[in-house]
C-alpha cells in the first residue's frame, strides 16, 4: 500500500493532468527549503546553463529577448531561491558558479537594454528585466562577484 505522504500520479492516459503548459513551477519556499546545499548547487547550476543557452540563441522565443515571464523571468526566481538557500561562506566552486551568473546576467541586461535602445520599452519596466536586475545584485553584492563598490557610494 502506498505511503499517505507519497502522491499519487495520475492516470497514464490523461495529458492534461501530467502537463502544465511546459512552464515548469513557482519556486515555493516550502520546496526550496527542502534541498540541501548540494542539490541547492546542482540545481542553480542547472538553472545557470539554461541561462546560458538563452545568451547562445538570443533569437529563439526562450532566448535573452524573451519577454515571456516563464522563460527568463521564471528561472531569476528559481535563482534567487537558491541563491537565498545557500549557506555561507560558499565552496570555491559555488562562488565561480555565482560569478558565471553575475557575468551571464550582465550580458542578458545588456542584450536585452540594445533591444530596449530600438524602441521596446524602457529597460526594468520590464518584469523579466527587474528580476535579472535583482539577481544581479544579490550575485554581485551579497556573494561579492561584481565589481568593488566605489569609496563614494
Amino acid at each position: 500500500a502506498p505511503s499517505s505522504h507519497i502522491p499519487t500520479p495520475p492516470p497514464k492516459d490523461d495529458p492534461a493532468k501530467w502537463s502544465n503548459g511546459g512552464r515548469g513551477h513557482a519556486p515555493t519556499s516550502s520546496l526550496v527549503l527542502q534541498l540541501d546545499q548540494v542539490a541547492t548547487q546542482r540545481v542553480l547550476g542547472h538553472q545557470i546553463g539554461w541561462m546560458e543557452l538563452a545568451l547562445q540563441d538570443p533569437q529563439r522565443g526562450t532566448g535573452a529577448c524573451s519577454d515571456d515571464p516563464w522563460t527568463l523571468g521564471s528561472r531569476a526566481l528559481w535563482i534567487f531561491a537558491l541563491l537565498a538557500n545557500l549557506s555561507l561562506p560558499v565552496h570555491r566552486d559555488t562562488a565561480a558558479e555565482i560569478r558565471r551568473l553575475f557575468v551571464h546576467c550582465v550580458q542578458l541586461l545588456f542584450l536585452r537594454r540594445q533591444r530596449t535602445l530600438a524602441g521596446t520599452p524602457s529597460l526594468l519596466r520590464n518584469p523579466v528585466d527587474r528580476s535579472l536586475a535583482l539577481v544581479l545584485v544579490v550575485t554581485g553584492r551579497f556573494f561579492n562577484q561584481g565589481p568593488p563598490p566605489c569609496p563614494s557610494c
